[in-house]
Formats: structure tokens, C-alpha cells, sequence
């Protein structure tokens, strides 16, 4: 259990976090952190976050499907890392499944297109496996699938 930061009565701490929930969607797990960071006890806790869930100010399904368009749409990530990630925040798996399926598949092939040319003008060789090997590996890096990654570089 972390220290807290200020110890507030369990009325103050769900305003404080009922206004953390409303201004970004967020996990259970952050959740929770924050509110032992603010004193309370397990029980107390456990309470708020009930009470949250029911006054729709927490919703991991909610927050899966926002994580999932900003990474892919703003981050270009791809979804091995978005899951990568989502898993790391403990989102249950049928959530992750949900929020998975705000990817297009043909957006994210398109995107996949996309970085493959704009990685390509980067790199400064004129050797074809030298670029097409760098490109493949920065795909990967960003969270793509390996076998995909190699299928589309192998049609450019």
C-alpha cells in the first residue's frame, strides 16, 4: 500500500476522485492507487469504487476503447503493444477484446502502408534488405505483428 499523500475523510477523496474520473477515463487500478495515496482503508476503497462504477464515473470498457484510438489513431501503435499496455494496467481481457475492435482492419493496414513510406524516406542506403530490414524492425518496435509486417514489406 503506497503512503499517502494527504489523509482526506472517505466524502472529501470520492469528490476528488469523481473529478479525476469525469476530466480523463481511467482504470480500476489507478483508481484504487489514488485512493490509498489519499489515507483511505481497503474497505473505504473498495466502497467508492462501487459507488463509481454505478454513477458511471468508471467504466473499463469505457477507457479500453478510448486507449485503443489514441494509440492506434494518434500514436500509430500497433496492437500488440496496445495490448502489451492495456494488460499492464490489468484490464480484464474481455474489455481489452471490446476496445480492440475500434480498429478498422483496413485503417490499420493502411497505417501500416503509411509508416512503411514514410520510414523508408528516412533511411539513408540504397541497399533494398539494409532498408527493408530497418523498416520491419521499426513496424515491430511499434507494436505490429511480425508475420503481417513481413508479408506487407514483402508486396512494396
Amino acid at each position: 500500500m503506497p503512503l499517502p499523500e494527504k489523509k482526506y475523510p472517505p466524502f472529501e477523496a470520492l469528490q476528488k476522485i469523481r473529478h479525476y474520473c469525469a476530466c480523463r477515463e481511467t482504470t480500476q487500478k489507478d483508481v484504487v492507487g489514488k485512493l490509498y495515496r489519499y489515507g483511505l482503508s481497503t474497505v473505504e476503497t473498495e466502497n467508492i469504487v462501487v459507488q463509481l462504477i454505478e454513477e458511471g464515473f468508471l467504466n473499463e470498457e469505457r477507457f479500453a476503447c478510448a486507449y485503443v484510438r489514441e494509440k492506434f489513431y494518434f500514436r500509430k501503435w500497433g496492437r500488440r503493444k496496445i495490448l502489451q499496455e492495456l494488460e499492464l494496467k490489468e484490464v480484464s481481457h474481455h474489455h481489452i477484446k471490446k476496445g480492440m475492435q475500434e480498429i478498422d482492419p483496413d485503417e490499420y493496414e493502411a497505417t501500416m502502408f503509411d509508416l512503411i513510406e514514410k520510414k523508408k524516406t528516412q533511411i539513408r542506403s540504397d541497399d533494398h534488405l539494409e532498408v527493408r530490414s530497418k523498416v520491419g524492425k521499426y513496424l515491430i518496435r511499434k507494436g505490429y505483428e511480425p508475420d503481417l509486417v513481413w508479408a506487407l514489406l514483402s508486396k512494396r
